[in-house]
């Protein structure tokens, strides 16, 4: 890069990337000594040139965004968590266990990181907006045997108010090694209190003629969760196994019980085609089954197809008995899973949801 710091001169980008990046440049004018900030959109041609009352310009109009509700997520965060999941168990191999339970005592360790300068998304009917954001990595291992279990890359945005939504929102994208890409966008709100957190089911289910949750109650499906608690971490709350939030409710009535305080909670919600009133209730705005999408690869589709996706998040500030204060992050994920059988088995399988249910608590290093 190189520029002419004349007054009035251009300033000009040179062997620019291609188009839809962008570049934050601070240029310091030789008369003033101000530190003027733009954007610039970096051309095709490799190439971008303005001038000094452009660049000027630019900043003026160009709106000031802010990581709003995500700007405490920023850092690193460690804790424990739990994970409750079934699992198709190979049909033809195993036609009478038709699926397992999966239960997991969690060490999580993710990094949320800055998104370096404004992203504009550029208006054509409408005005353009500009956005900031968080990168961040999840790595998840087995809180027992240390095994890597679940590496997740992916962004957190801040989406201001605009035509086509007019409340602010929380967008969170997603890539899941299995071969899953998740849109999800939801609601927020911050609170001066605890977090309510609700029970979540982890057994499967159905969906009425409403489109809401009807549990399964046959016993040839239930057994498999009976077998895999009595094989769980036998340190873990057993009634977390039957609702895995009871780690988060848990952990903030040790909080309580060692003279800490729950003074304020920010909430936010993010939900990808969400269905069966999945994590509702949480009286931040009803979730819309329009509420992004979950994209996976063939064989996923064809054998464990993961359709929908709900999660919660709380990030709670937390007093000590002298008045200092950290941060905890709570988080509250279900996945809905769908498995196939094959079209020779003459099985007469109803059309069941299966939960993942992911929870864990963990605190800013």
């Amino acid at each position: 890069m190189s520029t002419d710091l004349r007054a009035g001169a251009p300033v000009n980008v040179v062997n620019a990337p291609t188009e839809g990046l962008q570049e934050t440049l601070h240029v310091k004018t030789m008369e003033s000594g101000d530190l003027a900030t733009f954007i610039t959109d970096l051309e095709t041609d490799g190439a971008a040139v303005l001038t000094e009352k452009e660049v000027i310009a630019t900043t003026a109009t160009a709106k000031q965004p802010t990581l709003g509700p995500l700007a405490d997520l920023q850092g690193d965060w460690t804790g424990r968590g739990l994970n409750v999941m079934s699992l198709p168990n190979n049909f033809k191999a195993n036609p009478a266990h038709r699926f397992k339970v999966k239960i997991n005592s969690l060490i999580e360790d993710t990094q949320f990181s800055p998104i370096s300068a404004p992203i504009p998304n550029r208006g054509n009917i409408q005005d353009d907006i500009f956005f900031l954001g968080l990168t961040y990595l999840q790595k998840v291992s087995d809180g027992e045997t240390l095994e890597g279990l679940h590496i997740e890359p992916g962004i957190f945005l801040f989406l201001p108010s605009n035509p086509e939504q007019k409340d602010a929102t929380i967008v969170r994208m997603a890539t899941i090694p299995h071969g899953n890409a998740v849109m999800a966008q939801g609601p927020f709100l911050t609170v001066p209190s605890a977090p309510i957190i609700n029970k979540v089911d982890p057994t499967p289910f159905m969906l009425d003629k409403d489109g809401k949750r009807k549990n399964i109650t046959d016993p040839g499906y239930l057994k498999a969760f009976s077998e895999a608690i009595d094989k769980a971490p036998p340190h873990i709350n057993k009634e977390a196994f039957k609702d895995p939030n009871v780690i988060l409710s848990d952990y903030n009535k040790k909080l309580i019980h060692d003279g800490k305080k729950i003074i304020s909670t920010t909430v936010f919600q993010v939900n990808a085609t969400p269905i069966g009133g999945i994590n509702d209730g949480l009286g931040i705005g009803p979730s819309s089954p329009k509420d992004g999408g979950i994209t996976n690869i063939p064989f996923v589709v064809k054998n464990a197809d993961a359709n929908s996706m709900s999660a919660t998040f709380w990030i709670n500030t937390v007093e000590n008995e002298d008045k200092s204060q950290f941060l905890v992050l709570q988080y509250s994920q279900t996945v809905i899973l769908k498995f196939s059988f094959p079209k020779d088995s003459n099985s007469k399988e109803p059309d069941i949801m299966w939960p993942h249910i992911t929870t864990a608590n963990l605190i800013k290093r």
